[in-house]
Order: C-alpha cells, then structure tokens, then sequence
C-alpha cells in the first residue's frame, strides 16, 4: 500500500532499515533537506516497503519519479514485481557512478525502457569579474513572474517528463534569487533555473522560446549563466545528450565534457496525460 510521508526523519528510518538486514546497500535517492520539506509540505513523498526494498514516489506533473533504498539490485528486482505500483507514468534515474548493468536489468525487468541519457559538461573560472551586472533584458525573477515562467517551462519540454521539480519548487527557486530571466520589453523570453554550492554554480533548468534560440538572447542567457555567481570557480551543465543546440553550444565556449552523468527511464503504467497546473 502506497503510504504517505511525514517527515525526514522517516527517511532516515528507512535507510537504517535496510542496513540493518546487513544485506548491502544501494540506492538512487540523496537527502536534500530544503526540497524534501518541500516535497514533505505539499504532501507529494510517499513509499511502498517489501521484502528488504524501500520504494519512494515524488509526485510532480501526472507521473511519479521513482527512488529506492535496497539491499542489492536482485532484491530491488524482486521487490519491484511485488509492488502494485500506480497506474500512471513511472519515471527513474540511475547514475553513471552506480553499477548501471545490474541496475539496467533490475528495472527492465519490471517494464522500464531507456529515455533518455544525461552528459555533464564543465568549466574552471579562472578570470571572475566580482563586481559583473546582469546585462540589459537579463534579470532576476519575481515572485510575480511565477504564471509566466511556470508556463514557458511546460511549452519548452515536448516530454513533460524531463521537468523533474514540483510548482512548490520552481516558486522557492524564484523567490531565493536562483532564477534569472530574459525579459524582451515585459515578455518573458527565456530563464535558467540553477544552484549554488561551495563557489560552483550548478544550472539545473534552462530553455529560451524557441523563436529567439538563434538569437543573441539566446547566448546571452547561457553567457550570464557561465558569470553570474560572483564567488563561482566552476560552472557545471547537465543536458540531455540529444540536446544538440546546447552541446554545440557547450563545444563552441570551451567546455570540457565530463562524460554520462545519468541515464533516464520510464515506465507506461497508465495514461500519458497533462494534468492542470497550479501556480499557487
């Protein structure tokens, strides 16, 4: 039975749980204290428990993304088929750091198929401008501007699947100044989702109409991007690997590619359908 969670600390219960079996340990799932209470608060985070198997749910936009605590990939395979999952769109995320094979076959096994892979690109910031401004129809989201934004996020993904944060989420980002926009005369054009951590500066979503991409606002976006944090070394991109606009992109300024970062996947359990958006 899919149960609701509660807190963190629940979390945390579960991840003892399976050590204890002293079995191994694999999962998919890293505690980040800020989303999860997000996720916690708007009552999207639930779990199945089986045999030795932890399966936790996000809900986002009429599908569910899928974690796992577990004690090996054998029993995560088992514990799969033993659970009625929804009857919706499944999502799952494996790194390329875990053992992908074993991986692979246990979620194949249950119906999942390949989507899509994640490639990582970076660069060092050796020549940082403290002091840089936003340039001229670049700036930093308003809590007003959340119907706008939320709205050319879902026209900017064919596959709403690949928009893995909640409303609650995206308005958090927005209203801590991790947002930035490009505004043409009051029409919101473009935006870049990112984060920040120890000088390193980690866009997470990014996307500009698709009228204006070969455009300079286009580049400009992804060039503030590369200045904007004024305490960055290194600036990390994560893109779909058939994203060809940004890898050129990335190619053309110097990145250096990293490599597979992750590989996406998805299971068919129901009817692929957009629900309504809330903003608020």
């Amino acid at each position: 039975m899919m149960q609701l969670i509660y807190s963190l600390e629940q979390i945390q219960d579960f991840i003892n749980w399976v050590k204890s079996k002293q079995l191994g340990f694999i999962t998919n799932f890293f505690i980040s204290s800020k989303k999860q209470s997000l996720y916690i608060n708007d009552k999207l985070l639930f779990f199945y428990k089986a045999n030795n198997t932890i399966i936790i749910l996000l809900e986002l936009h009429n599908f569910y993304k899928l974690y796992y605590f577990s004690t090996n990939y054998n029993d995560l395979a088992m514990d799969l088929n033993r659970i009625k999952l929804p009857k919706t769109i499944l999502t799952c995320e494996i790194l390329s750091k875990n053992d992908i094979m074993n991986e692979d076959i246990a979620l194949t096994k249950n119906g999942f198929q390949q989507y899509g892979k994640i490639v990582n690109f970076h660069k060092k910031m050796d020549n940082i401008n403290n002091k840089f401004k936003l340039p001229k129809h670049i700036r930093y989201a308003k809590h007003a501007d959340r119907h706008k934004i939320i709205d050319l996020i879902f026209k900017s993904f064919n596959k709403y699947i690949d928009i893995n944060m909640t409303i609650s989420e995206i308005i958090y980002y927005i209203d801590n100044n991790n947002v930035i926009v490009v505004d043409n005369d009051g029409d919101i054009i473009g935006f870049a989702i990112y984060t920040h951590l120890n000088g390193q500066l980690y866009p997470m979503l990014a996307s500009i109409k698709e009228e204006y991409r070969n455009t300079t606002f286009g580049t400009l976006l992804y060039i503030t991007l590369d200045r904007l944090y004024k305490h960055a070394k290194f600036v990390s991109f994560f893109v779909r690997e058939d994203n060809t606009y940004m890898i050129n992109y990335y190619n053309k300024n110097n990145y250096i590619k990293t490599g597979l970062y992750s590989i996406l996947y998805y299971k068919e359990n129901g009817i692929d359908k957009i629900m309504p958006l809330t903003h608020d």
